[in-house]
């Protein structure tokens, strides 16, 4: 399939620029568009789906603590989320004043590391 090159001009905002390559070199066509959309959605679900019956297979009992331990690891290592076992939360969030990249990264910390803390509960036997 031969590309088509799109005229970018200095107005342009990226989210158009894409919309407009896809469009332009066939690749998005309203009889595909919800079908492509459906594929992406599910090859990253099912991704994440098979790393993350892993650790319900084989949750955490007592005497398999290095095994649940490794395959936790795996999960938030491709969650990218790993930092979360490695780093503190941080003790509290940053001022208003704060410049927004460190607000966002600091909810997003919190965010993460709840949501890993609910992972590791409900991967354990009670």
């Amino acid at each position: 399939m031969k590309k088509e090159k799109i005229s970018i001009s200095k107005e342009d905002n990226l989210e158009d620029l894409a919309w407009r390559s896809l469009e332009k070199n066939s690749i998005l066509k309203e009889d595909n568009l919800e079908d492509l959309a459906w594929r992406s959605l599910d090859h990253s679900n099912t991704s994440n789906n098979i790393l993350r019956s892993i650790l319900d297979k084989e949750k955490l009992s007592g005497t398999n603590f290095l095994d649940w331990h490794r395959n936790l690891r795996i999960v938030l290592k491709h969650d990218k989320k790993l930092y979360v076992l490695e780093t503190p939360v941080p003790e509290e969030e940053p001022p208003s004043s704060a410049p927004k990249a460190e607000r966002d990264a600091c909810k997003k910390h919190v965010d993460d590391a709840n949501e890993t803390a609910c992972l590791m509960l409900a991967t354990m036997n009670s």
